[in-house]
């Protein structure tokens, strides 16, 4: 579980990189977990998109609970040139929503 959501908000963090919409799926992820997290713990997971070059992003990850970083992450993004126009009509909803509220 907690890798889908790393992978997911390294996914995001690429996405709120980019200049432009784009495609993208997971060229490579490592993920090390240094530690078994607390059973009640929360997790945040934090993600950073460290460079996008050639088509590639590069991130890394952490995900923590209250004792701290108990994993870490880095992968590779592809991106490919959005031509469905999925990721304009999402960002245009949201900003519908927040525009009447």
């Amino acid at each position: 579980v907690v890798m889908t959501a790393v992978d997911s908000a390294m996914g995001l963090a690429t996405m709120l990189a980019l200049p432009e919409p784009s495609s993208l799926a997971t060229l490579e992820l490592r993920y090390d977990e240094l530690r078994v997290p607390g059973e009640c713990d929360d997790v945040v997971v934090s993600a950073q998109c460290e460079s996008i070059d050639d088509g590639i992003a590069y991130l890394h990850a952490t995900a923590s609970d209250s004792a701290g970083v108990f994993a870490r992450a880095v992968a590779r993004f592809i991106l490919t040139p959005s031509t469905s126009g999925f990721f304009e009509t999402v960002l245009a909803t949201i900003n519908d929503r927040e525009g009447s509220s």
